[in-house]
C-alpha cells in the first residue's frame, strides 16, 4: 500500500486480504490513476480493490502519485498543523500493485525488527532499515540467532552490527486434528498468542461436542463450524 499525500509518498506492505487501504485505478496502460470509492475513508482488500478498477474498465497499478480526491478521505492536512475534525489527516494509504517484500533486522542481543521493501518507493520509518521497532522473539532450536559478532549471519546481509535476513509470512494452523487432539503441553508450547473467552462473541462460536472433543479432559475446543463428530473434527481446527 501507498501512502499519498501532498508531502512526498511512502509504502509498506499490508495483508492483501485485509481492507486496510483505498483504491487507486489507472487505465489499460497503466496512467493517469484516481482514486475511487464506495463513500468516503472507504478502505477496502485488494481484491475488491481489483475488482472495482476492472468495472471502471481500468486496473490496479503501481503508481507514483495520485491525484487528491476530497471526497473518498485523501484530502490530508498535515501542512495545517492540527488534527481537528475539520483537518484530519484524512485517509492516506492506497493500494499499488507495486511488489512488496518483507525481511528482517536482527540486532546483536536477538531482537529484531520488521523491514519492508517496496519496489523502487520509499517505505514508512517505522519499517525501514535501521529505523524499525525492534521486538523480542522466541529463537527455535538452542535458541541461537544469526549474528555478526560470531560471523554467523549465514546467507543474510550484514548491515553494520546486525543481520538483514529476507522474511515470509505464513498463516497456517498449527494442529489439524490429523494427529489426533493435541495435548496440553503441545498446545502450550507451540501456541503463544491468547485470545478472549469464545462467550463473548455472542454466539458466534460453538462447543465441538464430537467425541474426540469430549473425551479430552484438559480443554475446550470452540469452533464457527458446529463440530459434533470425529470426521468433521478438521473444521473444528480450520477455524
Amino acid at each position: 500500500i501507498g501512502e499519498n499525500t501532498d508531502y512526498g509518498n511512502k509504502a509498506m506492505c499490508a495483508d492483501t486480504r485485509l481492507p486496510v487501504a483505498g483504491t487507486a485505478c489507472c487505465d489499460k496502460n497503466g496512467q493517469n490513476p484516481i482514486h475511487i470509492c464506495v463513500f468516503k475513508g472507504d478502505r477496502v482488500s485488494y481484491s475488491t480493490s481489483e475488482e472495482r478498477c476492472a468495472a471502471y474498465g481500468g486496473t490496479t497499478c503501481a503508481w507514483s502519485t495520485v491525484p487528491i480526491n476530497g471526497g473518498c478521505g485523501t484530502d490530508t492536512a498535515y501542512n495545517q498543523g492540527s488534527y481537528s475534525e475539520d483537518s484530519s489527516p484524512g485517509l492516506r494509504f492506497l493500494w499499488s500493485s507495486q511488489p512488496c517484500s518483507m525481511s528482517v533486522q536482527i540486532s546483536p542481543d536477538g531482537n529484531v525488527a520488521i523491514i519492508h521493501k517496496a519496489g523502487t518507493i520509499n517505505v514508512k520509518e517505522r519499517v525501514a532499515i535501521d529505523t524499525g521497532t525492534y521486538f523480542g522473539v522466541l529463537w527455535g532450536g538452542d535458541g541461537s540467532y544469526p549474528t555478526v559478532s560470531s560471523s554467523n549471519c549465514g546467507s543474510c546481509e550484514v548491515h553494520e552490527s546486525t543481520c538483514v535476513c529476507p522474511a515470509i509470512a505464513v498463516t497456517s494452523a498449527v494442529f489439524d486434528g490429523s494427529q489426533g487432539m493435541p495435548t496440553m503441553n503441545e498446545l502450550v508450547s507451540q501456541l503463544h498468542i491468547g485470545a478472549p473467552d469464545p462467550n463473548s462473541f455472542d454466539g458466534t462460536y460453538s462447543l465441538c461436542t464430537a467425541p474426540m472433543c469430549l473425551n479430552n479432559a484438559d480443554y475446550n475446543v470452540f469452533s464457527t463450524t458446529a463440530v459434533s463428530n470425529d470426521a468433521s473434527i478438521a473444521d473444528a481446527f480450520d477455524d
